[in-house]
């Protein structure tokens, strides 16, 4: 599991932090993780059959290249430099793009929002959060503008391959699509950004997912033909899958996953706010799935140059498709409205379907609460559909009195007003539901297929603030 810096600094500030903090590498680490972690990593070196012994990580670099090039074709068109740094120096440049991209005033901005939505809890602290997420678990990255591809040098050996395959997928991205370039489009909402980052993690998690494979002995066409049972079997026990009943489209399909979601679980830390864990496993395992079937169903695309061309832009897309496919999907809410008179905007941002299913659910669900997340089928219409699968846009913005003009609004705190759009009134009326038993405190009103919540205001205020809302474009 892997990640991309943008090098472009002067862009990377532009960006929403979370969504470009989760493009570090991430790797599990015993001390931060569930106990299970090292009974996994031996059993993996069982099944590899050879043990922990310790590596060179820069002649790993050099001996990997070559079958990543292969599995990704893309030829490499240039040279990719590879440095070993310590874990002080990693956190060191989480801390820097953490004050850079997530400054304090933008972070009690967004952690207003976040609490007022139920995303983090009344003592959490949303930079103190994120760097304890990602400073524990960052294991490498590589860097755009430097061209160089950093490793940690306290990452488990048995980790360092899989993670140097990932990182060199990203530098082979680089050198064909200049990601710094290709991220630009992303400054416009975090929703958008994590369906770009879902390209871009699912594309090197595939090709890590095919490398690693290949390095076993193992290819798709021999787990299809059953040529070889007992490895299938050791494969089927490592993915929790029902060795006696498992299929090779099963355990194909498990590995195209990337991360099965009780796994993913427990390589996080215990107390990972229920959004943050969605946002950092939606690109590892729904983008792995999204892109796995692309190549799929398109061979004759086999380096995935049309995800590149014309990246999904939103989650809902990525977990569904065919949506994607068609390029008819346009999500609704791209700006925010005014508030009222003597009020200033801190703070807006599109929650998308992954983040509006952990504030209607509280559940960290990387799938958004739907099993065929990531299927390139279109789901029956006799299936019950998951609660935010009609999501069609929306927009939360933070909003505070203006006290430079004495008057014109009533002194106190922020208010927080989300608008969403649904494809049915159905739809809505069963989010607006789910929002009353979530959010007791909110006022909620819905009016046809939209639903808006609105946090803070004053008594006096609330009726004109929600009439507003339900004229936004």
């Amino acid at each position: 599991m892997g990640g991309v810096l943008p090098g472009n600094r002067q862009y990377a500030s532009r960006v929403v932090g979370i969504v470009l903090l989760a493009l570090f590498v991430w790797i599990p680490r015993p001390s931060a993780a569930q106990p299970e972690i090292e009974e996994l990593l031996r059993e993996v070196e069982a099944l590899m059959g050879r043990g922990s012994a310790d590596v060179d990580p820069l002649a790993l670099v050099r001996q990997e290249l070559p079958a990543v090039e292969g599995a990704a074709a893309m030829p490499r068109r240039g040279p990719i430099e590879a440095e070993v740094i310590t874990r002080a120096e990693a956190v060191a440049h989480v801390q820097g793009l953490i004050d850079e991209q997530l400054p304090p005033e933008r972070a009690r901005a967004m952690e207003i929002g976040w609490k007022a939505l139920g995303l983090l809890r009344p003592e959490q602290e949303l930079r103190a959060e994120v760097l304890r997420l990602y400073g524990a678990q960052v294991g490498g990255f590589f860097d755009p503008q430097t061209r160089t591809l950093y490793l940690l040098d306290d990452v488990h050996p048995l980790m360092q391959q899989p993670v140097i395959r990932h990182e060199l997928t990203h530098a082979l991205q680089d050198q064909h699509w200049t990601l710094a370039t290709w991220l630009e489009g992303a400054h416009e909402d975090e929703d958008r950004a994590a369906a770009m980052q879902a390209v871009l993690e699912g594309h090197a998690s595939h090709v890590m997912n095919r490398v690693t494979l290949g390095g076993l002995g193992v290819t798709p066409e021999s787990l299809a033909s059953g040529a070889d049972q007992g490895m299938m079997a050791e494969l089927a026990e490592l993915l929790g899958l029902d060795q006696a009943n498992v299929s090779a489209a099963d355990l194909a399909q498990g590995l195209d996953l990337g991360l099965d979601d009780d796994l993913a679980t427990m390589l996080l830390p215990r107390d990972t706010p229920p959004a943050l864990r969605a946002q950092l496993l939606f690109p590892y395992v729904v983008g792995t799935r999204f892109v796995s079937g692309y190549l799929e169903a398109h061979p004759e695309d086999p380096m995935g140059a049309f995800l590149f061309a014309r990246p999904p832009k939103s989650s809902a897309e990525v977990l569904a498709p065919h949506l994607w496919e068609s390029g008819t999907f346009l999500p609704g809410l791209t700006k925010p409205g005014t508030f009222l008179p003597g009020w200033k905007q801190l703070w807006d941002s599109a929650l998308g379907r992954l983040l509006t299913h952990v504030v209607l659910t509280d559940q960290g669900d990387p799938f958004a609460g739907s099993p065929e997340g990531a299927r390139w089928v279109r789901p029956s219409r006799d299936r019950n559909v998951a609660l935010t699968a009609e999501w069609h846009g929306d927009r939360v913005v933070v909003y505070e009195p203006n006290k430079s003009k004495p008057g014109t609004a009533v002194p106190g705190q922020p208010v927080v007003l989300w608008v969403s759009d649904w494809g049915s009134e159905r739809a809505a009326l069963a989010v607006a539901e789910a929002a009353k038993s979530r959010l007791p405190k909110a006022k909620i009103e819905r009016q046809g297929g939209r639903v808006v919540v609105l946090s803070g205001a004053p008594a006096h205020l609330r009726r004109a603030a929600v009439s507003a809302a339900f004229l936004w474009n």
